[in-house]
């Protein structure tokens, strides 16, 4: 991923049932995260303007609906 050029940790974020993805950023703050790999994921939408890292939309704010993809190479991720 682009981030992870940059030196900063992200993953991919998908939700099949809601037929969504996001990235999640690696960095310290507040708002609505995911864990995975003993580490906190910052959810960050990028497919609508207007959402700061740690903010979810609404319809999308159902964690138990998300699954943190790693990036390829990693640990349950073949590539």
């Amino acid at each position: 991923m682009l981030l992870r050029q940059a030196g900063i940790d992200s993953v991919l974020l998908y939700s099949d049932p809601l037929a969504h993805s996001a990235v999640g950023i690696g960095l310290p703050g507040s708002g609505t995260s995911l864990r995975y790999g003993g580490r906190s994921w910052r959810y960050a939408e990028v497919t609508a303007e207007g959402w700061p890292i740690g903010m979810i939309p609404p319809r999308y704010d159902k964690p138990h609906l998300w699954t943190v993809v790693p990036p390829f190479g990693e640990a349950g991720n073949s590539g």
